[in-house]
């Protein structure tokens, strides 16, 4: 078959760029011919040329709305598909799935839209809300099949935006798992080790997550931040009027993070939206305990009392706690960090979610 796999942004790989990179690497290994498509050709491209992937970039596709450089998108799409007549187009991400619809539309293509997390809508009150609720509820009309990443997801796509069951279909996200030679160890008495793999821009929530952990700084722990972002400089001022300097390291956007994940012993994620991040994923398959926000499909992750501590959105004093309880109960890294691994194997292996997009492709 031949796959274009459509996605915004160019300038970050976050977890929707893993997903479309893993999925294009697959896809081409079993004979496919591939095509990765996105906005402003950067650090992305780069990596999917390194993989020996066809890249399609496209300078005016922007996250930010502009009706000049969107209406010229669409256009540019619908040449791009009918020039190339793929067999299936695969958007991801906000702007993507709205002008990639519109463009397919008119297209001989099929057409899947994968819905990272609704965050647009979620994060979003008032008339704005109701437009992209209104929006994504006709869009779904324009495409064969949306795509859910989580069943939190799926539910919110059925009951607040009204996409009907039959266009609606869950396929979880998967990853490759992180080989480890330090499964299950914690690795030093003395100071807990911290890891959170984010980008530095909203959804985000950092002044939870600071405001959590400046109550306990005088305990022994240490947080590695891994991430860039536009709000990077601000997070940072933030850590140095908190005192927290000597407590958090941002070490900026690392392409190779496997030596963090298993020098962690515990990964954190607080946020205000999500899917079904990747980043808690990969500490899952190298058996990490898990401490996250309660939002989007985080809850089918994580399990309280048994692979980490689900933090209800926007609870700094709970975060607070359950990092206490975790610095003061060592064990817990062996157990829970053992369920989570069982977890991922039962559930969120990358093959399991290959194997689930290969027969909805084949089924158009």
């Amino acid at each position: 078959m031949k796959i274009f796999q459509i996605i915004t942004r160019a300038d970050t790989v976050g977890g929707a760029q893993k997903h479309v990179l893993d999925i294009s690497k697959e896809l081409k290994n079993d004979g496919h011919q591939v095509t990765v498509v996105s906005g402003s050709s950067r650090v992305f491209k780069m990596i999917v040329q390194q993989e020996h992937i066809d890249y399609i970039g496209i300078d005016c596709l922007k996250r930010e709305f502009s009706f000049f450089y969107d209406l010229k998108t669409i256009f540019y799409l619908f040449k791009l598909f009918f020039i190339n007549r793929p067999d299936i187009v695969a958007l991801h991400s906000i702007k993507a799935g709205l002008l990639g619809r519109i463009a397919g539309f008119f297209s001989t293509s099929t057409i899947y839209f994968t819905a990272h997390g609704w965050s647009h809508i979620r994060d979003s009150s008032g008339c704005k809300q109701k437009f992209y609720i209104k929006l994504e509820k006709y869009l779904s009309l324009l495409c064969s099949k949306v795509i859910c990443v989580s069943q939190a997801d799926l539910d919110f796509a059925n009951k607040v935006i009204g996409i009907t069951k039959n266009r609606l279909c869950l396929i979880e996200n998967g990853v490759h798992s992180i080989s480890s030679n330090t499964h299950f160890q914690h690795h030093s008495k003395d100071l807990i080790s911290l890891l959170s793999i984010v980008r530095f821009q909203a959804p985000k929530d950092f002044e939870t997550l600071l405001l959590g952990l400046v109550t306990i700084k005088n305990k022994p722990w240490i947080l590695n931040i891994l991430g860039d972002g536009p709000d990077m400089n601000i997070v940072k001022q933030r850590i140095h009027e908190l005192g927290l300097i000597e407590k958090i390291n941002i070490l900026g956007f690392k392409r190779n993070v496997d030596d963090y994940y298993q020098e962690a012993d515990a990964v954190l994620l607080i946020s205000k939206s999500e899917g079904l991040p990747m980043s808690l994923l990969e500490a899952m398959s190298c058996s990490k305990l898990l401490i996250a926000s309660d939002v989007g499909g985080i809850s089918d992750l994580i399990i309280p009392d048994w692979n980490g501590f689900l933090i209800p959105s926007g609870d700094s004093e709970y975060l607070s706690l359950c990092l206490t309880k975790l610095i003061d109960s060592p064990v817990l890294f062996q157990e829970y960090g053992m369920n989570s691994k069982k977890h991922f194997d039962e559930n969120y292996s990358f093959e399991k979610m290959y194997q689930k997009l290969v027969q909805l492709y084949i089924e158009k």
